[in-house]
């Protein structure tokens, strides 16, 4: 069932490229971002750092979809290592919708879907989940550097929850991964 819905989103990203070539603007974004973990997690885990990309395909001028890939590293709250903590890595798809531009500066928001996996390290010690599905938000503004550059900052929300095997199907556990994100993006626009 979880790779159904890992295909169901390939699919969907692969049906972008049937859109007609009027509908095919493409734009890219890189990010870099300073990660918070919220709630339950940021009782075992410490702010850290993530990067991530996307592509965009731009259907009108108020709407584009997202497809990309992220990587965030938490540290480990009360391990003894530096290199001990939580990493989380995934597919994120969804749509981002652009509000009247201001002066130059165009607000927007994203709403989508993550596909994403944690992965914890103590010494020894490793533990993987299984991927998973949850929801990410954002605020955020495009800022224009020139005809076909923005810098992009936003603030960004994701929840989803880490389904992790300890023995095969007899013990089983769950962490809620909640996390806020500093980001500091690049948008480039080709056709400008």
């Amino acid at each position: 069932m979880k790779y159904a819905r890992m295909f169901g989103a390939a699919a969907a990203a692969l049906s972008l490229a049937a859109l007609p070539a009027n509908a095919q603007q493409l734009s890219f974004e890189g990010r870099g971002a300073l990660t918070f973990p919220t709630g339950d997690f940021g009782d075992a885990a410490d702010g850290g750092a993530a990067f991530g990309g996307d592509v965009l395909v731009n259907l009108n001028p108020s709407v584009s979809l997202y497809g990309g890939y992220q990587y965030e590293m938490f540290d480990c709250d009360g391990c003894d290592r530096d290199d001990d903590g939580f990493t989380s890595n995934g597919f994120e798809v969804g749509a981002k919708l652009l509000m009247n531009r201001q002066s130059g500066v165009l607000p927007w928001a994203r709403v989508g879907a993550v596909f994403n996996q944690l992965k914890y390290e103590e010494g020894s010690f490793e533990a993987e989940s299984d991927r998973s599905v949850g929801l990410q938000a954002a605020v955020g503004l495009d800022i224009p550097l020139g005809e076909t550059l923005s810098f992009s900052p936003a603030l960004r929300y994701q929840a989803w929850t880490a389904d992790f095997d300890v023995l095969g199907e007899t013990i089983q556990t769950e962490r809620s991964v909640r996390s806020l994100s500093l980001d500091f993006g690049i948008h480039v626009h080709p056709g400008g």
